[in-house]
């Protein structure tokens, strides 16, 4: 990176000579017969281009380009036409060997007018001086660019515009701005051997600053008034440490969703840290000097740093792709061997099951979950409904009966009390039974045997297939809502079902090279199959294989085996 670009805006002069000043004067020399009569000298600087005007009142009699000044000198052998002593008079010679002699009213201003007009004469010729008058006389201006108003002012890089910004660190994902009105301050907690914290600062005085996550760069910018207090730590995301066996051993914390696999839940977990109710992310790294840094920041909200630490592995994975196909290895074989330099690079859309390269995964921030960029928008966190009901069992984890609300979405059905979140795609069958046309089929998925079917009662019947690939049933006594959930479940099913497959059809018919895992570097092991898009397994779906499996078990009774294959046959 470059870092220098922005010292031309230190260059040192007087900023008074860049205001715009008028000065009474009577010329009392020139060629020009007009600007005999002047009684103002007018002086507009700009970065460029600059003139000199002779005016009369509001009227210009004369503008003069300063970059065709030859020379500008005080005269002391001519007197003024003040009545004063002499050296108050000024001569302006030109490349075309004409001149203008006037004299200054104010004697103190000589000096300026001289230094004023030799400062903008030299901008004319240097570009760096050209750039330090400009952002002096607009400093909303970004001091790269010269066009733009300015985003952002770092100590490292000077006072840039975001397409400038962008240039030097990749496209802005992510930023925290300081919001002292609400207090939302996110602050640097250490870690950084550069910028140590005591203890005591630690624990009672935090360094409040900015977050900016790019493409490239993760970025924590200290604030402070006084510029030259501020500082930067600036993080390329391919030096970022990442380490599989404490990234999944965090997922599994984060999992309170049964069927929800980690290889598609909960992003970055591995950076957060958690301590007497603060929420912080730390991003181990190491330098360019070789030195292992770990700085840690902290977030006044848990929902915030978990959406931080998401994106932050997202892109991670992506440089580390980068750096595994350009055939580059980041740290030495030990990282490699304790597995720091593994990490995630696909995973699998939560709604239609297709697989992707992480960092192209949108991930929800309700759900901690990843969709692809079409499901997103279908997903919603806020339920269309809900009814309270009684789940009767058929969950194999989830055995027992227990009043819960259902909430319906648009993409999804959710059973908080059973920590169950099972989209439509998943879903195989919706039906509604009762003792007269429930099956033997049913009866055994569901084991409503166990516990009897009260007649007149009228269930519904949900088979999908859960995050773990294994067919789950859930039976539902929707008592007067039947009607409501069936319909809803049934047409989203259908909808789902219908989407999913046009985008698996689409799929089909490109050359997707994503549908590859991944893992980084030759030597690097791959990852455990938790990625696996959701499919239907046919093999042993059979309800006489099933029954006879089960018997063979001891499940059932030879009575009870004999009596379900003779409905079977």
């Amino acid at each position: 990176m470059n870092t220098d670009d922005h010292n031309s805006s230190h260059l040192t002069f007087n900023p008074e000579l860049l205001q715009q000043l008028e000065y009474d004067i009577e010329v009392i020399e020139s060629d020009n017969v007009a600007s005999q009569q002047a009684r103002k000298l007018v002086i507009s600087p700009e970065y460029r281009m600059n003139t000199v005007q002779f005016r009369r009142d509001k009227d210009t009699l004369l503008t003069i380009p300063i970059a065709d000044v030859v020379e500008i000198l005080s005269v002391s052998d001519i007197s003024g036409r003040f009545g004063r002593e002499r050296n108050s008079v000024i001569r302006l010679a030109f490349y075309t060997e004409r001149s203008i002699i006037f004299d200054v009213k104010n004697k103190k201003f000589v000096n300026v007018i001289e230094q004023q007009i030799k400062l903008l004469k030299d901008a004319e010729r240097n570009q760096s001086l050209q750039k330090a008058i400009l952002t002096t006389i607009y400093p909303q201006l970004c001091n790269r660019c010269l066009e733009n108003i300015l985003t952002f002012e770092f100590r490292s890089i000077g006072k840039v515009c975001l397409s400038c910004f962008e240039k030097e660190y990749g496209r802005m994902l992510l930023q925290t701005e300081a919001n002292k009105e609400h207090e939302v301050i996110y602050t640097y907690y250490g870690g950084h051997k550069d910028h140590n914290l005591s203890k005591k600062s630690r624990s009672k005085r935090a360094l409040p600053g900015n977050m900016y996550l790019t493409e490239n760069y993760f970025i924590f910018a200290k604030e402070d008034e006084d510029f030259a207090k501020r500082w930067e730590i600036v993080i390329p995301l391919k030096s970022v440490l990442s380490n599989w066996s404490l990234e999944e051993e965090a997922r599994r914390s984060y999992v309170e969703w049964e069927g929800t696999s980690i290889g598609n839940f909960a992003f970055g977990s591995s950076f957060i840290r958690t301590q007497n109710k603060i929420v912080r992310i730390g991003v181990p790294y190491v330098d360019n000097d070789g030195n292992f840094q770990e700085p840690e920041f902290i977030f006044t909200s848990p929902i915030s740093a978990r959406v931080w630490a998401a994106e932050l592995y997202k892109h991670v994975a992506k440089a580390k792709t980068t750096i595994s196909e350009e055939g580059l290895v980041f740290g030495n074989r030990s990282d490699i061997k304790n597995n720091n330099a593994i990490i995630q690079t696909t995973a699998n859309c939560f709604n239609c099951g297709r697989e992707f390269e992480i960092y192209n995964l949108v991930v929800c921030h309700h759900c901690v979950t990843s969709f692809c960029d079409i499901c997103i928008g279908n997903h919603s966190t806020k339920a269309k409904f809900g009814i309270y009901t009684k789940y009767l069992g058929g969950h194999k984890l989830y055995p027992k009966s227990v009043d819960t609300w259902v909430y319906f979405y648009s993409d999804r059905i959710e059973i908080p009390m059973i920590h169950l979140r099972v989209p439509y795609t998943t879903m195989s069958n919706i039906e509604n039974a009762d003792e007269k046309n429930i099956t033997a089929k049913r009866l055994f998925l569901v084991g409503m045997l166990a516990f009897g079917w009260k007649k007149k009662d009228v269930y519904t019947i949900i088979e999908y297939l859960d995050g773990f690939n294994q067919k789950q049933v859930l039976v539902f006594d929707f008592r007067e809502h039947i009607q409501d959930a069936q319909q809803m479940i049934y047409d989203r099913m259908l909808a789902s079902h219908f989407a999913r497959d046009k985008l698996l059809e689409g799929a089909a018919l490109e050359d997707n090279a994503t549908k590859t895992q991944k893992s980084v570097g030759s030597h690097v092991s791959e990852l455990p199959e938790i990625n696996k898009p959701r499919h239907n397994d046919n093999d042993n779906d059979d309800p006489l294989h099933i029954l006879k499996i089960r018997f063979a078990k001891g499940e059932i009774s030879k009575e009870e085996y004999e009596e379900m294959r003779k409905l079977l046959e």
